[in-house]
C-alpha cells in the first residue's frame, strides 16, 4: 500500500463531464490560453463578496 492509497479517502464513484463546443480547435485553445480569471466580472463579485464576508466575521 503506498502513500497516496494510505491518506487519501477511497470514493464509490466516479463522474465523467463532457461539452460539445462548435470551433476549430485552434481557436478554441487560443481563447482557453488568453482567458484570466481576474478579468471574469462574476469571480471578481464572488471575491469581493467573500472579502465582505470575512471583515463581518472578524
Amino acid at each position: 500500500m503506498n502513500t497516496f492509497e494510505i491518506l487519501l479517502p477511497h470514493y464509490d464513484f466516479s463522474e465523467r463531464h463532457a461539452i460539445v463546443i462548435r470551433g476549430q480547435a485552434s481557436d478554441i485553445l487560443d481563447a482557453v490560453a488568453a482567458f484570466r480569471v481576474q478579468n471574469d466580472p462574476l469571480v471578481r463579485q464572488i471575491i469581493r463578496l467573500s472579502v465582505c464576508v470575512n471583515f463581518l466575521a472578524d
